[in-house]
């Protein structure tokens, strides 16, 4: 005695109702930039890390070192548009050194009043 399958194909229930998923349209120029051009990323990632120090409140800071690990970015990429940010950073004096540190801040009014307070104006 044999035994015979019976196959059963897509057609025959409910998944040939249902209707197809549009597929994504091809990528467009902005794709590209978001996953290519720097000059685009760096600002993106910048802009997105001060954000997350505003989410942790409005006087959040970070220390250039903990900023560069909050946005993913190297030194280098972040010395080239560190200047369009200027308004959100403060140069203090490191303790008892010569040399300085970078503070990025959550807002300009908080970079403002750290300034003002380290005598930076």
């Amino acid at each position: 005695m044999t035994m015979t399958a019976t196959k059963t194909t897509a057609s025959s229930g409910a998944a040939a109702n249902r209707p197809r998923e549009p597929k994504r349209s091809t990528k467009n120029v902005l794709d590209f930039r978001a996953a290519h051009d720097k000059s685009y990323i760096v600002p993106q990632k910048i802009e997105n890390g001060i954000k997350s120090l505003a989410k942790e409140g409005p006087e959040a800071w970070d220390y250039e070192v903990d900023f560069l690990k909050r946005t993913g970015l190297s030194t280098t990429d972040l010395a080239m548009y560190r200047d369009a940010f200027e308004d959100y950073i403060v140069i203090v004096s490191a303790m008892h050194q010569r040399s300085t540190k970078r503070i990025w801040c959550a807002s300009k009014q908080l970079a403002a009043k750290l300034r003002e307070l380290s005598g930076r104006t």
